[in-house]
């Protein structure tokens, strides 16, 4: 592709908020990349540790570090004001308690340059306090159609809707943020992302490792990112509906997994929050009841009989809260 000599290839966006304990490491891992044109923009998302005078210590190491500092507005919010003072002609998103290997964006890099391709997606670790395992892998090193890509990110298929193991051209963004507000907010832009695109280019090595601190959404109970999560899910399914309605099945079986991992949220919190979300309770288990089917669509073997045999206990809340107080009380006995 044609480069443009006035610019870095790369712009790194990392939100930053309240990780004074891992920015360095984070930081570190791009600065020491073996592909070096590119700028990294530290956009403190009024933080109340001593992160923002760490970024700004940090920029001073590097002429290619610069600092945003603003009000505190969540991670969707930092990444737009990322997104604005980007001089790349690519753009990469890190989370600040992430890192990297030293040699992704020069994979990214030759991946752009053979395949000509607005998005790039690699694979990823995960990372735990006492171990770490391969994570969303691409399959195969190829070009695929934008379908295909939002089929796979919905599926679960090689990778998901995260935006940091994808760089994307920052023309991509003209018209197009993440929804500020909201939580899970990688899901709710990537598919229209991946549609401006046209195709995406898959590296299938892991480059990003993604450091899990706190539990899952599941184990962390019911609250806003369930919420926005089941948001999301909802207007995928519409949009597909009338925009690209050969991917509704994988927006349904998406949106049938959000509402498993919602039921059993409620399911596990304590009775008083079922109560206060009965209504969107009573929603979900309608809803599940109408797409549960789908999951022996996507998934196979015993993994699909056993979530399949799963969503139908949760469409009979009643059987399905005694299951969960058996299993509670069993894993609290063990303990």
């Amino acid at each position: 592709m044609k480069r443009d000599e006035g610019k870095p290839f790369f712009t790194i966006v990392i939100p930053v908020y309240n990780t004074e304990k891992y920015l360095e490491e984070c930081v570190e891992s791009v600065i020491k990349q073996s592909f070096q044109e590119l700028e990294i923009i530290l956009v403190d998302d009024g933080s109340t540790d001593s992160s923002p005078l760490l970024c700004d210590a940090l920029a001073k190491q590097d002429e290619r570090i610069r600092v945003v500092h603003k009000k505190n507005g969540g991670l969707s919010s930092a990444r737009n004001a990322g997104i604005q003072a980007a001089k790349g002609q690519y753009i990469g998103f890190i989370d600040s308690d992430d890192y990297i290997h030293p040699d992704m964006y020069q994979k990214m890099y030759d991946a752009i340059r053979g395949y000509h391709s607005k998005i790039i997606c690699c694979g990823r670790y995960d990372v735990y306090s006492d171990y770490t395992q391969m994570g969303l892998v691409p399959e195969n090193e190829e070009v695929i159609s934008y379908v295909e890509g939002i089929r796979s990110i919905l599926t679960w298929k090689g990778m998901d809707g995260s935006a940091c193991d994808k760089v994307f051209e920052s023309t991509l963004f003209e018209n197009l943020s993440f929804p500020e507000g909201e939580l899970n907010e990688d899901v709710a832009v990537m598919y229209r992302l991946m549609e401006k695109a046209e195709n995406i280019a898959l590296v299938p090595t892991p480059f990003y490792y993604y450091r899990h601190r706190g539990g899952s959404i599941t184990q962390s109970g019911f609250g806003k990112s369930m919420m926005d999560s089941l948001k999301h899910a909802r207007e995928i399914l519409q949009y597909m509906e009338e925009h690209i309605p050969e991917l509704i099945p994988e927006a349904s079986y998406y949106k049938t997994k959000i509402l498993m991992g919602v039921i059993f949220c409620l399911t596990n919190d304590e009775a008083a929050k079922r109560k206060e979300y009965g209504s969107l309770y009573k929603e979900c288990v309608s809803e599940l009841r109408q797409t549960k089917k789908i999951i022996l669509r996507f998934e196979t073997g015993k993994m699909a009989k056993k979530n399949y045999y799963k969503a139908i206990m949760m469409t009979i809340p009643s059987l399905y809260i005694l299951y969960r107080n058996v299993i509670n009380r069993f894993e609290r006995n063990n303990e």
